[in-house]
């Protein structure tokens, strides 16, 4: 008996600062050999898939090594959730033919996005056609006053960029 699915959280950093984000923030990182034995004695207990996320998993130093892993060396699904701006060609090019789903965080478009990410929207939209180059992608969007009237524009835009999936998520209350 095993879980269908499990997700891994990389690291705990995050080069973003994102008013909303709950995730705490540190320095704190899995170890690659740790991360590799979980991953094996899932896969052997029967588990499907692996989800990878943080912080931003593309921090961890062994990302792209331990998505090939588990790719490769088990019979689990790769999928892992991201902001998207680390994404390049060369990771890309590493990462294609390992990765079955990635999901990319998005808030709002334009001014928006940039106001709450404090990232360019338009570079958000060149690494999106390196996500879509790796496999299937999704676009996460955290609803709340500021998002919730962009929600039409957010579709359109992720829709234009290839996405197959809008995943609504709620707004959590962050305490002070």
């Amino acid at each position: 008996r095993a879980p269908r699915q499990i997700s891994i959280a990389l690291t705990n950093r995050c080069d973003l600062a994102c008013a909303h984000c709950y995730a705490p923030k540190s320095r704190d990182e899995l170890r690659f050999d740790t991360v590799t034995r979980w991953l094996a004695e899932f896969d052997v207990a029967g588990t499907l898939g692996v989800g990878f996320g943080g912080g931003e998993p593309t921090l961890h130093p062994e990302f792209v090594k331990l998505c090939q892993y588990a790719a490769h060396q088990t019979r689990l699904s790769v999928s892992f959730t991201t902001h998207g701006h680390r994404v390049d060609a060369e990771m890309a090019d590493h990462l294609r033919g390992s990765i079955h789903f990635i999901r990319v965080s998005m808030d709002g478009v334009g001014a928006t996005y940039e106001s709450i990410r404090r990232r360019s929207f338009a570079e958000l939209l060149v690494r999106l056609k390196d996500v879509r180059s790796i496999s299937r992608f999704g676009v996460n969007v955290v609803v709340n006053e500021h998002t919730l009237p962009e929600l039409d524009e957010v579709a359109r835009v992720s829709a234009d960029a290839g996405a197959c999936e809008l995943l609504l998520l709620p707004q959590i209350p962050v305490r002070s």
